[in-house]
């Protein structure tokens, strides 16, 4: 958590040092602006000016020019930017995206290893194809799709973009190769058969093993699906922490970033990392004493 912190430190003072004095004729010269030709921020690069905000972006009172609005975190109204409920709407569509890649891999991998004839086979031919797709990055695979909808003059269902943020990228194939390998292993280990020779459910066994394997590729795989997500959002314009990051930097609504919403988005990220990783380590306890 403190190195995240650091990180975000890091991130902070880059981005205050670099656009610390903005050139107001560089946009043409506003008349809000009064005669001013320069824009200071309202924190310097020092630790102390990084906790001064993080403080004040707690509290909803970060500025980082007087011109600008405060930003709350989890606050909504028509003056101030619902960064928070962002954050929920791209973290709720990672967390589903990467639940169903995980539970659709080990559903086919439960069948090609455990199941045979026609089923394992058919099994093994979508995983084939589906670890095939994977090694595309999620890029080329949203400008493809986004190049078929728009000569088409149709919206991109919400189900093909959360497929091309599971497959892409080396997604589902670093996740299938590893429940591969786990699964197998299991499958030859001794209490496994011992629970065959004895009529046992194999099911009932496997359960934690599956289990702790399910919450470490939840860990694992955390940052890469956020990152896929936060890339389609930027390329399919659609509402999360990756457009309002485009927003801020590139949209001509913004006479310049602003640096605070950049760097709540920044934390925000960081921050979801880290409460998988503390969730992961309380859930494999409690999986643990099963």
């Amino acid at each position: 958590f403190l190195f995240s912190l650091l990180a975000v430190f890091i991130l902070f003072t880059t981005l205050t040092y670099t656009l610390g004095d903005v050139d107001l004729s560089y946009f043409g010269g506003m008349d809000e602006f009064d005669d001013s030709e320069e824009i200071r921020f309202n924190y310097d690069t020092s630790l102390e000016g990084y906790l001064s905000w993080l403080t004040d972006l707690i509290k909803g009172e970060t500025k980082t020019i007087e011109l600008q609005v405060p930003i709350k975190i989890f606050s909504i109204g028509e003056l101030i930017k619902p960064v928070g409920l962002i954050f929920f709407k791209t973290i709720g569509f990672t967390f589903l995206c990467l639940s169903v890649g995980i539970i659709l891999s080990l559903l086919i991998k439960i069948k090609t290893i455990f199941s045979s004839g026609y089923l394992s086979r058919f099994s093994k031919l979508v995983d084939n194809i589906l670890s095939l797709l994977s090694g595309i990055h999620v890029i080329i695979l949203a400008i493809i799709l986004l190049g078929i909808y728009d000569n088409a003059g149709q919206s991109i269902p919400m189900v093909l973009i959360a497929f091309i943020v599971i497959v892409g990228s080396n997604i589902y194939y670093d996740i299938s190769s590893f429940q591969g390998v786990t699964l197998q292993r299991l499958k030859e280990s001794d209490y496994i058969l011992a629970a065959k020779a004895w009529g046992d459910s194999t099911l009932k066994h496997m359960r934690r093993t599956v289990g702790l394997m399910l919450l470490n590729q939840l860990n694992s795989s955390w940052s890469h699906v956020l990152t896929n997500v936060i890339i389609v959002e930027i390329i399919f314009q659609r509402g999360g922490l990756g457009f309002e990051f485009y927003k801020q930097i590139f949209s001509e609504e913004n006479l310049f970033p602003d640096i605070s919403v950049i760097l709540a988005i920044s934390v925000l990220a960081v921050l979801s990392i880290q409460f998988v990783s503390a969730l992961r380590e309380i859930t494999h306890s409690l999986i643990r004493q099963l």
